[in-house]
């Protein structure tokens, strides 16, 4: 079994005219995005290539559901 070589980079949205930001990792064909104690995974999909809108979505979904928002 080989191990998967896991990619992190933070990730910024603009939300209610503030600057979020939380980071992103990349596992094999899954994305995992984290923000203020959650976070959320889903497959990349067709992002795989770029990655970043993805996350970018995702994290404005989790920042929607914080306290943050």
């Amino acid at each position: 079994m080989t191990k998967q070589h896991t990619i992190s980079d933070h990730v910024t949205v603009v939300s209610n005219g503030k600057i979020r930001t939380g980071y992103y990792e990349i596992e094999g064909r899954m994305i995992t995005v984290h923000f203020a104690g959650l976070k959320k995974s889903t497959q990349l999909g067709g992002s795989a290539g770029n990655p970043r809108p993805l996350a970018e979505m995702i994290l404005r979904e989790l920042v929607s559901e914080s306290k943050f928002d």
